[in-house]
C-alpha cells in the first residue's frame, strides 16, 4: 500500500508539472521587440520607441516606429573612416564615382560609403542601381574613384548615421551639403596620391625578382651609399 502511494504522488507531481507547462506555453506573451528610431548617434539608437527625437528646427521632433535591418558600424570602422572634406555632384552618368573620401561599408544592390566630416560627424552616401561595381566592403577610396556603372536610374542619396540602416529618417538634402561642402580646386585628393603611389610601387616590385644573394647584394650597396 505504501508503494501505491508513493507511485501516486509522483504521478501526480508529474500531471501537474505538465499542466504548468501548458498553460505557461499557452499564455505565453510575445517578447517585446524594440527598433532603433536613429542611428545619428548612440544616445538616439538606444531610444525606446516612440522617444521622440530632435530634427533640427524649434519643436519638431519625429516620433515614427519602424523595423529595419540595421548595424551600428564597429570601432574599427570608424576609426578607418577617412575624413572628406569636399564632395562632388553626383549627377548620374555612365561611371559612377565616389563623391567624397570614404570607406566601402555595403556592396551589392545597395552600395554604401560612409565618410566622416573635418567636424567629426559621420555621414553615409548610398547608391543605387550600380552594376559591375569594383569595390568590396572595407576598401578605401578617394573622392572620383570609379564604383561602378551607371544609368539615368542611378541614384545617390545622402545621410547621417552612425551604422548601416537603409530605411533611416535622417536624409540629408545633397544640393544643401554640396554647397556646404564644394570642391574648392581640381587637385587630386591626397588619399588618392597614396593609393597611385602604392600602386606603383607593387608593379614595379612585381617586376623586380630577386633571390637571396642578389637581394643581399643590393642591400649592400643601398647600405654603403
Amino acid at each position: 500500500m505504501k508503494i501505491q502511494r508513493q507511485t501516486l504522488v509522483i504521478w501526480g507531481l508529474i500531471l501537474l508539472g505538465i499542466a504548468f507547462l501548458t498553460v505557461g506555453v499557452l499564455f505565453q506573451k510575445d517578447p517585446p521587440i524594440y527598433y532603433a528610431q536613429s542611428l545619428r548617434n548612440y544616445q538616439e539608437a538606444d531610444a525606446v520607441a516612440g522617444y521622440p527625437i530632435a530634427r533640427g528646427g524649434e519643436n519638431q521632433f519625429w516620433t515614427a516606429e519602424f523595423q529595419t535591418e540595421l548595424n551600428l558600424l564597429t570601432g574599427i570602422e570608424r576609426y578607418r573612416l577617412p575624413t572628406a572634406r569636399q564632395f562632388s555632384d553626383p549627377t548620374p552618368q555612365d561611371e559612377v564615382k565616389a563623391i567624397g573620401n570614404a570607406l566601402v561599408l555595403m556592396t551589392g544592390q545597395v552600395l554604401v560609403l560612409g565618410h566622416r566630416l573635418p567636424s567629426g560627424q559621420i555621414i553615409q552616401s548610398l547608391y543605387r542601381k550600380v552594376s559591375n561595381q569594383k569595390m568590396t566592403v572595407g576598401t578605401l577610396v578617394a573622392r572620383g574613384a570609379i564604383l561602378g556603372k551607371g544609368d539615368a536610374e542611378t541614384i545617390c542619396e545622402l545621410y547621417e548615421s552612425d551604422g548601416i540602416d537603409l530605411a533611416s529618417p535622417n536624409r540629408l538634402d545633397l544640393a544643401e551639403f554640396l554647397s556646404d561642402h564644394p570642391v574648392k580646386d581640381d587637385y587630386p585628393e591626397p588619399l588618392a596620391l597614396i593609393q597611385n603611389q602604392e600602386k606603383q610601387l607593387g608593379k614595379m616590385l612585381e617586376k623586380i625578382k630577386l633571390d637571396s644573394k642578389s637581394a643581399e647584394k643590393l642591400s649592400e650597396i643601398l647600405g654603403n651609399q
